[in-house]
């Protein structure tokens, strides 16, 4: 799949997880009909239930081969670039254990890391019960790094940053994963109505903490429809 398409996947396979058709790490019968019969209207395709199973099963490789990854001691997970930090000797080691652990050497995990996870599990999950986890292990320095970059992103805006952060999404992502899945148009008035509503950041907060992007496009949806009776109030 191409990326738009492995977003819209991934939003209707999170669509179904939040309407309770999950089973275990898969789906039944019925979401797995669900998801197809959503995803090949969303991108105008005709793929088979086969499809989607065979796409979930690589996705779930990807997030079961970086966790076996981070597991390892002598290794850091960098959140700002989703990259591996790791010594040569230590890469060679994992390929030639695994040849399929060379895909992620120099590529951006976060997407496997954040998105994958919630489809899967809390990544937290992952390591559980691992023999290597102390408070040396990389790890361990991930949650308390994440901590700190959070405390330092609330630092930022406090001081008037450029990036509006909140909630960890920029205006600009609220609004492209919305367009991006196709359920805002560009230009039409339910786009402008974003561009104007996720300038607030009570609005952005409470947009991330909706678990998934069926629900969130369904919330500005209501916060839409809800200030134009409002509006109709007044007039």
């Amino acid at each position: 799949m191409e990326l738009p398409e492995r977003r819209v996947f991934i939003s209707m396979c999170e669509t179904v997880i939040a309407e309770g058709r999950q089973r275990g790490k898969c789906f039944s019968t019925k979401g797995w009909q669900r998801i197809a019969e959503m995803f090949n209207k969303k991108v105008g395709k005709n793929w088979a239930v086969s499809h989607m199973k065979n796409y979930w099963s690589k996705l779930q490789e990807q997030h079961k081969h970086l966790f076996e990854m981070l597991r390892s001691t002598g290794i850091e997970y960098r959140f700002d670039t989703g990259l591996i930090l790791a010594p040569e000797h230590w890469w060679d080691a994992k390929i030639k254990e695994n040849p399929k652990y060379a895909k992620y050497k120099h590529i951006d995990c976060s997407e496997i890391y954040d998105t994958y996870g919630k489809l899967f599990g809390d990544t937290r999950d992952a390591t559980n019960g691992s023999p290597n986890l102390n408070r040396g292990n990389s790890l361990m320095n991930i949650s308390e790094r994440r901590s700190g970059e959070k405390a330092k992103g609330k630092q930022n805006n406090n001081r008037g940053s450029g990036a509006h952060r909140n909630g960890g999404m920029l205006v600009v992502e609220c609004v492209d994963e919305l367009l991006s899945l196709g359920y805002v148009k560009e230009g039409n008035v339910l786009h402008l109505f974003t561009l104007w509503f996720f300038r607030d950041k009570d609005n952005r907060n409470s947009y991330c903490t909706v678990k998934t992007p069926f629900l969130r496009f369904k919330f500005v949806e209501y916060c839409f429809e809800r200030d134009n009776m409002l509006r109709e109030r007044k007039t």
